[in-house]
């Protein structure tokens, strides 16, 4: 399988015409391909798209010399082991936000059994404290307002009136460092 860059047409019904073009070949040599990347070229008086393609031929190597013609790298996810022995206690994986959730996953996926540590009281307790903190209560830095919020904020009868008193997501006053989205 090869990649070829810079397949450059008018509109996306070109596309296999311009490859053939651009490789120089017959058109039963062209096995298959596939769209990678697309963008739009629009600088000068035409707008062009611009594809990245992969494409299986015959004689591959023959294509490789060309402009803009590379192997396609192989871009699956290949989990490296670091040791072949058991490891002597349970990993430990700091934080459940989405890089420790991440963690934890491939941690498990692999066998390893991850001890997760997350600062803040349970969920149901961190509910009952964002609740407070959104009917006027004070916010408890112990027990962090973001997490549990996006399902919770929907349900929530004064949701509009915190926001215009310039509280959002991150409970910072006047808006700050808040969450744009």
């Amino acid at each position: 399988m090869i990649r070829v860059h810079q397949v450059k047409c008018r509109t996306p019904e070109e596309i296999e015409e311009k490859l053939l073009k651009k490789l120089r070949m017959k058109k039963g040599d062209l096995l298959s391909w596939k769209i990678r990347r697309q963008s739009v070229d629009a600088r000068g008086h035409k707008v062009l798209f611009s594809y990245v393609i992969d494409a299986e031929v015959k004689n591959e190597q023959k294509y490789l010399k060309l402009q803009d013609v590379t192997p396609t790298p192989d871009e699956t996810f290949h989990f490296t082991p670091t040791g072949e022995e058991p490891l002597p206690d349970r990993p430990v994986v700091v934080g459940f936000g989405p890089a420790g959730m991440f963690a934890a996953l491939l941690l498990a996926q692999y066998g390893y059994r991850p001890l997760i540590v997350e600062r803040g009281s349970e969920i149901h307790k961190r509910e009952e404290k964002v609740r407070a903190f959104w009917n006027g209560g004070e916010l408890d830095p112990e027990c962090n307002v973001q997490y549990g919020l996006f399902r919770w904020q929907a349900h929530h009868p004064k949701q509009g009136q915190a926001q215009r008193q310039g509280v959002r997501r991150t409970g910072a006053p006047g808006g700050q460092g808040a969450d744009p989205h």
